[in-house]
């Protein structure tokens, strides 16, 4: 079962050139370092990702001003979120924007996932 999301993007274009589309994608990272000192060395690795698809980037409020949203699901069969002094599991929505198929800016976003039990307490 998935947790569904609402994520909402929104932002001042820069520049002159106008902006088409937002393209979106989920991804979980795993971070791992092992050694000490300057014999220290880190692997980074996507270990799971899931494409969000393209939204139109829609004008809000002033002059240049733009936004997407995406619903999305979390996995619930996925690791919850941890980090810790040499390993960490990051979930994060990456965002590019667009204009046709040319990448003009990007942006990413953590976010921190918690087992349903500890969502409930409180």
């Amino acid at each position: 079962m998935s947790a569904r999301v609402t994520a909402t993007y929104r932002r001042k274009k820069k520049g002159k050139a106008g902006v088409d589309a937002l393209s979106a994608r989920l991804v979980l990272e795993e971070r791992a370092t092992s050694g000490e000192g300057k014999h220290s060395h880190t692997e980074t690795e996507e270990v799971w990702k899931r494409d969000l698809g393209e939204v139109p980037a829609l004008a809000e409020g002033l002059a240049g001003e733009f936004k997407g949203s995406w619903t999305l699901g979390i996995p619930a069969e996925l690791p919850s979120s941890f980090h810790a002094s040499n390993n960490s599991l990051t979930r994060r929505i990456e965002v590019s924007v667009l204009r046709g198929q040319k990448e003009l800016d990007d942006s990413t976003f953590d976010l921190v996932v918690v087992p349903p039990a500890f969502s409930r307490v409180g």
